[in-house]
């Protein structure tokens, strides 16, 4: 609430014209509409934006050279659950081994709720993904269970996690996370707003002079 009241509209427009100008924004546009008349509508209706200059990015932090850090919050809670989150940084969106760590995401979280989920009844859900950020990114592992069946749940996570150290990873389990991941991008696509939001990532991440090629087919409708 403090920070809240310290904000006032000088402080809101600061902000505003700092980041919303149109060096620092892309206009993204999917639908039934040309190449020119979008650009007719734009020129329009932003045609007079002055461009403004795109704001600083923060630098990327160092990693520390000791570690891992093992953090327990503990605190007055209206249930018994706890939040479990194992990761690790890793890459971001423009290194090759995203790709790798999309498939290993895929990989233990099925493999994963397999085991927790459906075998032993420990959770109601599990996840595993690489969040990335415009420089790095993270891999995490999450849950919620009853506080007492933590230790266990974080073993059974760990043993997985060293079996792939080892190079114990079954072939049919990779090609069947690619496909999971293809077949849930494609279902994405189905929509306007997905094309966008994927769209949106990569012009994000890639320099201005790397282009954007997005193909797909279109078939007729009877």
């Amino acid at each position: 609430d403090e920070a809240l009241e310290r904000i006032d509209r000088e402080a809101l427009l600061a902000y505003y014209h700092t980041y919303y100008v149109p060096n620092n924004a892309t206009l993204i546009i999917v639908g039934n509409v040309t190449p020119e008349q979008a650009l007719e509508k734009t020129k329009r209706y932003f045609g007079n934006l002055e461009k403004g200059d795109p704001p600083k990015l923060p630098e990327t932090p160092e990693i520390p050279d000791e570690g891992p850090y093992n953090a327990i919050i503990r605190g007055p809670k209206p249930t018994y659950q706890c939040r479990l989150r194992i990761g690790a940084r890793t890459v971001g969106p423009t290194h090759p081994d995203r790709w790798a760590l999309q498939v290993l995401g895929e990989m233990l979280r099925t493999s994963l709720a397999k085991e927790i989920r459906t075998k032993r009844g420990l959770v109601y859900g599990i996840w595993a993904y690489n969040g990335m950020y415009s420089d790095v990114g993270r891999f995490e592992i999450g849950t919620r269970s009853e506080g007492d069946k933590r230790e266990l749940i974080q073993q059974i996570i760990e043993e997985h996690l060293e079996k792939i150290q080892q190079g114990d990873i079954d072939p049919e389990k990779v090609a069947e996370a690619k496909t999971a991941l293809q077949g849930r991008w494609a279902l994405r696509m189905e929509r306007n707003f997905g094309r966008v939001h994927w769209l949106n990532g990569w012009v994000l991440s890639l320099a201005d002079d790397e282009p954007v090629i997005y193909c797909i087919n279109i078939l007729p409708t009877r």
